[in-house]
């Protein structure tokens, strides 16, 4: 499979709201519409893929995209 990974250093996303990201129209920012991560999350799973969400310990989030490669 093929693993891709994002992560940043900033203040990081609490439990409490990371089961709800891939969620439409989810939001935790004033300006958008929410679909970003619900359109990621439906293109990799229509690939057979998977994508998690995960403290960047000291501080920030890591997003891990994994994509078969067959």
């Amino acid at each position: 499979h093929l693993e891709i990974q994002v992560a940043d250093t900033g203040r990081g996303i609490p439990p409490e709201l990371r089961e709800k990201l891939f969620l439409p129209y989810f939001s935790t920012k004033g300006r958008g519409n929410g679909l970003g991560l619900a359109i990621v999350h439906r293109i990799v799973t229509d690939h057979h893929g998977s994508i998690r969400v995960e403290d960047n310990a000291p501080q920030g989030t890591v997003f891990t995209v994994e994509l078969p490669l067959e």
